[in-house]
């Protein structure tokens, strides 16, 4: 889950606006399963999709799978059970009361498409958030703002990448871990909260926090 994964959830969390949090409740929905790669059942995207040329880039990763379902506070639910070759590769689908919008990098389709034309709709290329990442960080280090792209950011997706694999490991079909999202520990696993680090060799310690 992680490496990829996290260019997916990163635009995940910024539409939810979550960047600075987490989920709090983290569900195994299926037993997990091992999947050998299959790369001559990829696909190409047909044009009205969102697809990427990476788009069967699941179906070509070997490696477990099971469908986990997240709730954040607000009540919000993220499901993550597309296959990568039936929907965004590298981006998610955000369904609400006025509609459909599914993002995938440079791509998006939204139902109705009046959806574009909402007076909130930034466009292309026309906000901050959407600076290219080397072009903000170089404006950023001249005027000591924060990235667009904000290293607690990154991490706070590359989490949401562990919590999937910890919870496949840990195994509890249907059972919802409780995640505290400002100590990022679980509540109510031990067995999670021992998958969170590693034990390290002697001179390759982190240093404690301030």
């Amino acid at each position: 889950m992680t490496g990829w994964g996290t260019h997916s959830y990163d635009q995940m969390q910024r539409g939810l606006g979550t960047d600075e949090t987490g989920p709090v409740e983290i569900i195994l929905e299926e037993p997990v399963t091992h999947r050998p790669a299959c790369p001559d059942k990829g696909r190409k995207p047909a044009e009205e999709e969102t697809g990427a040329p990476y788009y069967g880039m699941v179906t070509n990763t070997s490696g477990p799978r099971a469908k986990v379902r997240m709730r954040y506070a607000q009540g919000t639910e993220v499901f993550f059970d597309l296959d990568g070759n039936n929907g965004p590769g590298l981006g998610c689908i955000y369904e609400g009361e006025k509609g459909r919008i599914e993002i995938n990098r440079d791509k998006i389709l939204v139902e109705p498409l009046e959806l574009l034309q909402l007076p909130d709709n930034p466009g292309h290329l026309t906000v901050p958030e959407t600076q290219p990442h080397i072009e903000n960080w170089i404006a950023c280090i001249k005027s000591r703002e924060k990235c667009t792209a904000d290293i607690e950011y990154g991490q706070r997706s590359s989490t949401l990448c562990y919590l999937i694999n910890i919870v496949r490991a840990v195994g509890r079909v249907g059972e919802a871990l409780k995640w505290d999202p400002a100590a990022e520990r679980f509540t109510n696993c031990d067995e999670g909260n021992a998958m969170l680090a590693k034990v390290r060799r002697a001179g390759y310690e982190l240093p404690p926090l301030a």
